[in-house]
């Protein structure tokens, strides 16, 4: 896709107040806040998430100071506070943003973060080379190709990416980038 081509999936959703962003809305209202809830029955699979992504974070940051926030807004619109984090993790929520709002959204986050500062994608991806759009929670899986894309077109370079493992084999392949800001690097 040549950076002037939208997927279909954008030509579709043109505003952040779209269908697409209310749907969610819905669905997400009627999911209990909990952590098979969140992880759509599947909270078997949180041990192995959680102790994956560890490791994958050792391997990239050493933590001195542990310290999150929660932030009760969409995406599209969430802008972080400049030049404040060393890290941003983002797991399993571009799926509910267009492209344009994803790139958008990694751009605002470029700009939270320390000098050397890192954001962490945690996404499922495809193996059809096609989004695939889950019309029940509005969301939608991209494939490799189309999120390595957006985030260069966000101005940002993946430095390390790794797949998860021991996950169940029925489930979407889950990859994690580490991304710099450094603008029109080569893909590593």
């Amino acid at each position: 896709m040549d950076s002037d081509t939208k997927s279909g999936f954008d030509n579709e959703v043109d505003s952040k107040e779209s269908a697409f962003y209310l749907d969610a809305a819905k669905y997400w209202e009627q999911v209990p806040p909990t952590v098979d809830g969140m992880l759509g029955g599947l909270s078997s699979i949180s041990d192995i998430d959680l102790k994956g992504s560890q490791r994958f974070l050792n391997s990239i940051y050493q933590l001195t100071n542990h310290r999150g926030q929660f932030f009760n807004i969409g995406l599209q619109k969430f802008t972080p506070e400049n030049g404040v984090y060393d890290i941003m993790w983002v797991q399993w929520v571009l799926g509910h943003l267009t492209d344009e709002d994803l790139i958008s959204f990694l751009r605002r986050c470029k700009l939270g973060l320390k000098p050397r500062g890192l954001i962490v994608l945690k996404e499922n991806l495809t193996s059809s080379g096609e989004v695939e759009m889950d019309n029940t929670d509005s969301s939608v899986t991209r494939p490799h190709a189309l999120v390595v894309e957006l985030i260069k077109k966000a101005g940002l370079r993946i430095i390390k990416e790794q797949k998860q493992q021991r996950f169940p084999s029925d489930l979407y392949e889950r990859k994690k980038k580490r991304n710099t800001a450094t603008p029109n690097l080569k893909h590593s």
